[in-house]
């Protein structure tokens, strides 16, 4: 188990951590900058609640970079979409990650969805809801693949969720287990790997152009 000698800690302390995370055991810049703004809190409530006599980070910036989002192309969202799950649980994982594609949606955001969040607007459905990780508001118009998934899955009550979807976690192994063979795009910052739900998606317009030929990957 790590712990940390708050009392005795000194600057020299962070270039160390930082040295060792990223050098010794080879973590990328956007995973040393995650433990690093994790410590960073750590050590400024200590510093608030008098548990040690100076703040470690005053001029020790940690810095994050831009990661472009690997993307699905329309084709292989329809291939996903005609693929018949291999357990009927998995089908509305299925279901509830390609809503996600189709709207800019997150995770916690489709699994907190009812009905009550539907409204019919100048002859067309719209999900409006507010984002789980922000607080905003958002109206998303829900085009032809996306309403055939809400009519396929709709709820007999109105507050039940219409997505009843297990952990994060486990929706990502079916999706890992379960998806038809796809060629991605990896670059230097995005791993190989099979669609998957993600928390800390940025903010989509989700009434984008239903025949735009690339969808983002959540």
């Amino acid at each position: 188990m790590f712990r940390l000698a708050l009392r005795t800690s000194r600057p020299e302390f962070l270039s160390g951590f930082h040295d060792y995370i990223a050098n010794r055991t080879s973590h990328k810049t956007n995973t040393v900058w995650i433990y690093l703004v994790a410590l960073k809190h750590v050590l400024s409530l200590a510093f608030d609640r008098g548990l040690i006599d100076r703040n470690l980070f005053p001029n020790y910036k940690p810095h994050s970079e831009f990661c472009p989002r690997d993307c699905l192309t329309m084709d292989e969202s329809m291939r996903i979409a005609e693929l018949e799950p291999d357990h009927p649980g998995l089908g509305p994982v299925r279901d509830a990650y390609l809503f996600s594609c189709f709207t800019g949606l997150s995770y916690a955001d489709i699994k907190s969805l009812t009905m009550c969040n539907v409204k019919k607007r100048d002859g067309q459905l719209w999900i409006y809801t507010t984002r789980r990780k922000t607080g905003t508001a958002v109206q998303v118009r829900l085009f032809e693949l996306p309403g055939a998934l809400l009519t396929k899955r709709m709820p007999d009550s109105q507050t039940a969720p219409i997505f009843p979807l297990p952990s994060n976690g486990w929706c990502n192994a079916c999706l890992k287990k379960n998806h038809p063979p796809i060629e991605y795009r990896p670059s230097s910052h995005v791993p190989h790997r099979p669609p998957h739900f993600r928390h800390d998606r940025n903010a989509r317009a989700g009434h984008a152009d239903r025949n735009r030929q690339q969808t983002s990957r959540p």
